[in-house]
């Protein structure tokens, strides 16, 4: 075997590559690469600095620069020609390309060529910056809360301006009023209905708002005020002829000769005209006798809770056409109907959404409570405006933010998140109810505010030394205010006055009519001293106020 031969070992399995050879023998010379592989590794570097200038060109918007793209129906071929052709080309490019795309910082964007670009980018970051130069400050304000004020208000028991849910009621007595008044003509009424369903209310609607052609004068009586059922004709005869001046014997014939007189129509409401019910109903049958008379000139119209009156007590006023009344019976409100007559009433008063001050579930809430129990319009009017005055209370004692402007100030456009919702009715009617069951099992509770017990106080000491049982608001403040300074106590003004007042109202202890001008409104007490003094529970302000009555009169 020759020496060279000797050298040279052959390996059946296994053959080294060039490769391989030499990195053992470092006297062989390097193959060349295959055309192949080395076309590949410039096309890869060429779209590498090719995506490289893509991005540099978006944060410097400039032109994308053009560099030939491989598309092509057979892949060898194509590399092979971008080999041969654009080999030096492309790598000059390329590295021209990301020598000039060098990153920048966002705030100080290198300018472009394009007029477009630049005058998009420039004017959105001077923009920016101006605005970050002046930021808007903000305050903690307390918020507006008018519109609790404004709600509060007109959630009151009084007549209101507008009668909702009511409208057959109303045509009904307004069918019966007109011919009567118009064509001169007696007749009498009576209606029927649980409290809070709107009798009263109603009837003083038709008398006050309607325009009749005939000339008729109204006279309001209510009847749990008077001391004995016998004396109804007294007052009625002094409602006639504020001269007149008899005993109560002579009342009767008084009004028989009065009333055949010629004159006005004279329209005659007796509210609670149950309470004048005797053992023989003697008093009941000559009031219903009297728009029978012969050339009589009287419209009674009778209110009172109970349905079966006239067929149960005054069973003698059927048997005659001429004195059987008109019935008409209020049925209670339903869910709806107290929903809708609540939003109304606050509609009417605040200008905004009724659903900041109160949500519409929170009303459905509470019409279907009121409505399921008792149908009280007055209860559920008292429970919204006890949880209107809580929500204010709450509201007050936040702070929002707001713009420090003047103008947001002085504007008291600063709104509130808090409203009265389900939970605070929830709370407000547990309140209720359970304020009532004490008073009604405790002899020690006390929860009437101190302006109030002053102005039942007041209005007792008035009706107890006065000579009628009824005196104006104006009156009735003029002496509040005399007591408030007297015993060191601050007065209110008079429209809040007249707000406390309604508020008493609701509690049935007084009966405020409502005027044009509510300085002259007739305000009556409905309770006896003894029943304030049991109501109040406070002995030792009533008699105290009682014994210097002279001085606030």
């Amino acid at each position: 075997m020759s020496p060279a031969v000797q050298n040279q070992i052959n390996f059946p399995c296994r053959k080294l590559s060039v490769r391989r050879k030499t990195d053992f023998d470092h006297n062989l010379v390097s193959p060349t690469k295959s055309p192949r592989k080395e076309t590949s590794d410039l096309v890869n570097e060429a779209e590498q600095s090719l995506r490289l200038t893509r991005s540099s060109s978006r944060r410097v918007q400039t032109p994308t620069p053009s560099i030939p793209h491989a598309v092509p129906s057979s892949p060898r071929k194509v590399h092979r020609n971008l080999f041969k052709n654009t080999e030096a080309s492309s790598l000059v490019k390329g590295a021209s390309l990301i020598s000039t795309a060098t990153p920048c910082s966002p705030k100080k964007p290198v300018r472009a060529n394009d007029e477009n670009h630049e005058g998009g980018i420039i004017e959105n970051k001077s923009s920016k910056s101006a605005t970050l130069s002046s930021p808007v400050k903000l305050k903690l304000h307390h918020p507006n809360v008018t519109s609790f004020a404004k709600a509060r208000q007109a959630l009151h028991t009084t007549t209101p301006n507008t009668i909702f849910c009511r409208d057959k009621e109303l045509t009904v007595i307004e069918n019966f009023m007109r011919p009567l008044i118009d064509e001169r003509k007696p007749g009498s009424m009576y209606i029927s209905g649980r409290p809070g369903t709107g009798k009263t209310a109603c009837v003083t609607h038709v008398l006050s708002n309607t325009n009749f052609s005939g000339k008729f004068k109204s006279i309001f009586i209510n009847c749990m005020l008077l001391q004995t059922p016998a004396s109804i004709f007294q007052h009625i005869a002094q409602q006639l002829d504020p001269k007149w001046n008899a005993s109560a014997k002579e009342a009767l014939p008084f009004l028989e000769d009065r009333l055949t007189d010629t004159g006005p129509m004279i329209v005659l409401v007796l509210d609670e005209i149950d309470q004048m019910s005797t053992r023989d109903q003697s008093i009941l049958y000559s009031i219903f006798e009297l728009p029978a008379l012969k050339n009589s000139r009287l419209i009674l119209i009778g209110l009172a809770n109970a349905l079966d009156l006239t067929d149960r007590a005054l069973v003698r006023l059927q048997s005659r056409v001429n004195f059987k009344p008109v019935l008409l019976n209020f049925s209670p409100y339903s869910k709806q109907d107290i929903a809708t007559i609540l939003s109304q009433r606050i509609q009417e008063a605040v200008t905004e959404d009724v659903g900041n001050v109160i949500a519409p579930s929170a009303l459905q809430y509470l019409g279907g409570k009121i409505s399921s129990t008792s149908g009280d319009l007055r209860k559920a009017i008292d429970i919204c405006r006890r949880a209107v005055e809580l929500a204010e209370t709450n509201a007050k004692k936040q702070l929002v933010l707001a713009p420090s402007n003047s103008e947001s100030q002085n504007s008291g456009s600063v709104p509130t998140n808090k409203c009265v919702n389900i939970p605070l009715l929830c709370k407000m009617m547990a309140s209720v109810e359970s304020s009532a069951f004490c008073s009604a099992n405790s002899d020690d509770m006390d929860d009437t505010p101190l302006q109030q017990k002053l102005i039942i106080v007041t209005l007792l000491v008035l009706v107890k030394l006065g000579k009628s049982k009824q005196v104006t608001l104006g009156k009735l403040h003029q002496s509040y205010s005399k007591v408030c300074s007297k015993y060191g106590v601050t007065a209110i003004d008079f429209d809040e006055f007249a707000h406390t007042c309604s508020l008493v109202e609701s509690r049935g202890i007084v009966t405020l009519k409502k005027k044009g001008n509510i300085r002259l409104a007739p305000i009556c007490l409905r309770l006896d001293e003894r029943e304030v003094e049991s109501t109040l529970k406070d002995k030792t302000l009533l008699s105290s106020i009682l014994a210097q009555g002279s001085l606030f009169v």
